[in-house]
């Protein structure tokens, strides 16, 4: 292989991860360049000994298999759509990830399209630490008082769309705004409950696979293709798989637990 080529490969392999998705910032920023370092001296080597592959070579980060079904539980999770909708679509989502806000309105085609036969779960995986954990509590503490839907529609609207006021305040606002008992949310917010329901759900996301934001699961089977097209293929197939299994005598309401929580893979 060629230097220039693998200078381009390297490149590419670094640069993908932040065009698709929102990647965790938890690390410090010293490891990421030291990890940068490591990548540009394996290089170095490489095109030294005219290596290919080899040393030089990135090692690909595992990812879900689009046609593998994975258990999720979504039991208490917030949701919308019937709770006996034979298609669960889980969302993996960082209120302060652009591409996130950008896939609102796939996910609200989706429902629409789908009113008796989808419902969607979210679930936390908070990228961006320093600004969507405040906001991500606060979604749980509305969820405590029944108003999660609009509690996540403002905190979008009205918060990430408002420079990313995602702070106390603003969404101390936000919770009078939806209605909200303000000393109630206040100590949901800070509650070990809602701490814990967040890092439930970012240990759940991460085995099977989520290193990034937004991710998308349809009955179990990772969303490769995040366009409304591909998204509606996958359903349809997911819906006919389940109205036969329906037939033979599986009840609506049980179905993702008993086909996909109990008998999907629990890890990559």
């Amino acid at each position: 292989m060629t230097r220039s080529r693998l200078i381009a490969s390297l490149a590419a392999a670094l640069a993908i991860p932040l065009a698709v998705a929102c990647q965790r910032d938890d690390r410090a920023v010293a490891e990421r360049l030291d990890s940068i370092d490591k990548h540009l001296q394996e290089l170095t080597k490489a095109v030294a000994s005219g290596a290919r592959g080899g040393p030089g070579a990135r090692a690909e980060r595992p990812r879900p298999k689009p046609d593998t079904t994975y258990s999720i539980p979504v039991e208490d999770s917030p949701a919308r759509g019937p709770k006996d909708a034979l298609v669960t679509v889980v969302e993996g989502f960082d209120f302060a990830c652009p591409y996130c806000e950008q896939s609102r309105d796939t996910v609200e085609q989706l429902l629409e399209s789908y009113p008796k036969d989808v419902r969607v779960v979210y679930k936390n995986f908070v990228v961006h630490t320093a600004t969507a954990t405040t906001p991500a509590l606060a979604a749980c503490a509305a969820n405590k008082q029944g108003k999660y839907a609009d509690m996540n529609k403002l905190i979008w609207e009205k918060g990430y769309k408002a420079g990313r006021n995602l702070g106390d305040d603003n969404m101390a606002k936000l919770a009078q705004e939806v209605g909200l008992d303000g000393d109630r949310f206040k100590k949901d917010m800070a509650s070990p409950e809602c701490k814990k329901e967040i890092s439930e759900d970012q240990q759940q996301l991460a085995r099977v696979g989520v290193s990034g934001t937004p991710a998308f699961y349809v009955n179990g089977r990772w969303v490769q293709n995040r366009s409304l097209d591909k998204f509606k293929q996958l359903i349809d197939e997911e819906l006919n798989k389940a109205k036969e299994r329906v037939a033979q005598g599986t009840k609506p309401a049980d179905y993702y637990k008993q086909w996909v929580v109990e008998k999907g893979s629990k890890t990559l």
